[in-house]
């Protein structure tokens, strides 16, 4: 189920990101084209192991039980702040959840807002993970990404929504 309307409010802002996070990526390869990859030595484990689910499992479901009490609480603020909570852990849900909600009970700019902002904790929460794993250079890496990324998408954000204001 697509909402249109809202799809219209938060597409300039994800493109906006988007489009950042590519220009990024082809300078970062362009400027380390002629370095070679130095062998290193590296080992994930298992992220669908049975305690790793279980815990990312139960974590979600706290999340979600807070952004939902807040929503109740504070109302249609309440969407925003109970998206940025739920935005810790997931996005897509807290998405189809808020698109639910548009445009009636919930104002589509108030949905817009609630959408980008579960994304940009989503981002700001994987940033914070791939900092404190990669460090040094990655975490640069990283953070300079993300920077862009929010300046790029604040500024699709004030374009569509700004803009729009009478």
């Amino acid at each position: 189920m697509i909402n249109p309307g809202l799809l219209a409010s938060v597409a300039p802002a994800l493109v906006a990101a988007a489009a950042a996070a590519v220009a990024y990526a082809l300078i970062t390869v362009h400027r380390h084209r002629l370095d070679r990859a130095r062998d290193q030595k590296f080992t994930l484990g298992n992220p669908f192991a049975f305690w790793s689910v279980l815990a990312f499992a139960v974590f979600l479901g706290i999340v979600i039980l807070i952004a939902r009490r807040v929503v109740e609480w504070l109302g249609g603020t309440g969407a925003i702040a109970g998206a940025i909570i739920a935005g810790i852990a997931d996005v897509d849900a807290v998405s189809i959840a808020v698109a639910k909600l548009a445009p009636n009970p919930l104002d589509p700019r108030y949905a817009a807002i609630a959408i980008l902002a579960s994304v940009a904790m989503n981002t700001l929460t994987k940033v914070a993970i791939g900092a404190t794993i990669g460090r040094g250079p990655f975490a640069n890496h990283i953070i300079l990404l993300a920077a862009g990324c929010f300046a790029a998408g604040a500024l699709g954000l004030w374009a569509t929504l700004g803009l729009a204001s009478p």
